[in-house]
C-alpha cells in the first residue's frame, strides 16, 4: 500500500486503548489484535486524520527514528492491518 492512499478503519471494527496499548477487534472474525506503543501511535494517526503520508510526517516529528524506516514501518503496518480487515481504503 502507498503513502499516498487514505485510510479508514474497516467497517466491522472496534478499538480501545488500554494501557499503552490498543487493542483492535474484528467483528466479523472474532479475532483481537494487540498494537505495542508505537503502533498504538500509527494507528491513532491514521484514524485520526486518515492520510498516511501526513501520519509519516507527523510521526517523524515525535520519534527519532530514521525517515526511511520509519516509513518502511508504516506501510508494513498499513499493510498487515489491511490484510487483516482492520484498515481500508477510504473512498472519500
Amino acid at each position: 500500500m502507498s503513502l499516498a492512499n487514505k485510510v479508514r478503519p474497516g467497517r466491522d471494527v472496534v478499538f480501545r486503548e488500554l494501557g499503552g496499548e490498543t487493542v483492535l477487534l474484528n467483528l466479523r472474525t472474532g479475532v483481537y489484535y494487540g498494537l505495542n506503543e508505537t503502533g498504538a501511535a500509527m494507528w491513532s494517526q491514521l484514524v485520526e486524520c486518515r492520510d498516511p503520508a501526513r501520519v509519516l510526517a507527523a510521526l517523524a516529528r515525535d520519534y527519532a527514528i530514521a525517515p526511511d524506516r520509519l516509513a518502511r514501518d508504516l506501510k508494513e503496518l498499513i499493510a498487515a492491518l489491511t490484510e487483516k480487515g482492520l484498515l481500508e481504503a477510504d473512498e472519500n
